[in-house]
């Protein structure tokens, strides 16, 4: 009741202070589930305010923002919960709940116009999950599968089971409540609160057809045992991002007619904890971030990415910001360390190291950069993904540009 309750007085502030010129509202990001409507309906989203009326330092941005969000999306565990060795995966269903609050400060000027050139952050972000039965049904009547039939489950149980955390942790012989390694899913619920601070320099002139700068972003969570009965850990990010316009021809009205860009991006992560939940390992997995692997795959402590585009975009026909693209791509990644929740609360130490690379074309229609509806064809050059550990080609449908 408390968390409701929470939430409900967040969202209250939210709107409330949405009526005065110092506010502003935007659309924090949009996420979907692969089997609702073959994951083109967004099932998840947030909205945020600035409240910028404080002045700290003439000519700098002060801001305040407020940010809360809601999806219901899907998960995938692939570590054994007893000997956590990849193996068989898992997938589950989520509904979460997130907050936060940000205080930012800008110093200086960047050559963009209307930016800062540093701005330091610091805030609190809270998340609440409850978790569900997958979608989907697994042939065999719940066992581990060697196919899966991807519709939605109705209850006829008699066509099979749908994929949950108790069926995953069952193939292994694994007890749900006591097991160590997934201690988030040891309930139907879990709640997490995450401290972080960090600073950016952003010199990147960004027009969805054309980029030019760069872009530099370090962060440091925590999730600190004092304000989390499971979910501890920390985590330091860095993301730089490097954009130069080869080509760009504009019409008459100023819309783009055709487009070259060159974008690279770096990303570094370090991610350790007594329980890393599962939300945490997927966005900072070596998977994750290299095209054509898996989702909460590869998950060390460390990892470090490069992912290398050439984008070529097409005439935008009526609106700008609507228009086609094509994106060429290399990825490259190393992860190291120890793999996620090992070495802790009586698990042994488990090590592992490894290369990844993929390359491949993305061809889509961006929408405002938001969203980006399309098909990637990705060929992995060295590693495999864990779904489809025989298969060196890999074609997917695109809804977001990740990168």
């Amino acid at each position: 009741m408390k968390k409701l309750t929470t939430i409900l007085l967040f969202l209250v502030v939210l709107v409330s202070f949405g009526f005065s010129k110092d506010f502003s509202f935007f659309l924090n990001g949009l996420d979907q589930h692969p089997e609702i409507l073959g994951g083109f309906l967004p099932t998840g989203s947030g909205i945020g305010i600035n409240y910028d009326g404080l002045s700290i330092k003439d000519g700098d941005l002060t801001r305040i923002q407020l940010k809360l969000g809601a999806g219901y999306l899907q998960r995938q565990i692939f570590q054994n919960p007893v000997t956590d060795k990849y193996q068989k995966i898992g997938i589950f269903d989520e509904f979460h709940f997130t907050w936060s609050a940000e205080f930012s400060q800008g110093f200086g000027d960047s050559w963009v116009d209307g930016l800062d050139f540093v701005t330091a952050y610091a805030g609190y972000q809270g998340k609440y999950e409850k978790f569900y039965d997958s979608l989907i049904i697994l042939k065999g009547g719940g066992g581990f599968p060697k196919k899966t039939d991807y519709k939605i489950w109705l209850g006829e149980k008699s066509k099979g089971q749908p994929d949950s955390i108790e069926g995953f942790m069952a193939r292994y012989g694994a007890d749900r409540a006591s097991q160590k390694i997934y201690q988030d899913l040891a309930k139907d619920n879990n709640y997490t609160s995450i401290l972080y601070t960090g600073a950016r320099i952003n010199a990147m002139k960004d027009t969805w057809t054309a980029s030019r700068g760069f872009l530099l972003d370090l962060k440091l969570s925590l999730a600190p045992a004092f304000m989390n009965k499971v979910s501890t850990y920390y985590s330091a990010q860095l993301n730089a991002v490097g954009g130069a316009t080869i080509l760009e021809l504009k019409r008459r009205n100023g819309l783009n007619l055709f487009s070259i860009v060159f974008i690279d991006r770096i990303n570094f992560t370090f991610i350790d904890g007594d329980a890393v939940p599962v939300f945490a390992s997927h966005v900072n997995s070596l998977g994750r971030k290299m095209r054509g692997f898996d989702n909460n795959t590869f998950n060390t402590t460390f990892s470090l990415v490069n992912n290398f585009d050439i984008r070529f975009a097409s005439p935008e026909p009526f609106i700008r910001g609507i228009f086609a693209r094509l994106n060429l791509f290399l990825d490259l990644g190393y992860g190291a360390g120890y793999i996620l929740n090992t070495g802790k609360n009586g698990i042994k130490e488990i090590s592992e190291s490894g290369l990844l690379a993929s390359t491949g074309a993305q061809l889509e229609l961006s929408i405002f950069d938001t969203i980006d509806l399309g098909l990637q064809v990705a060929y992995l050059i060295n590693g495999s993904a864990y779904r489809n550990r025989s298969e060196d080609v890999l074609v997917s449908a695109t809804f977001f540009l990740d990168f």
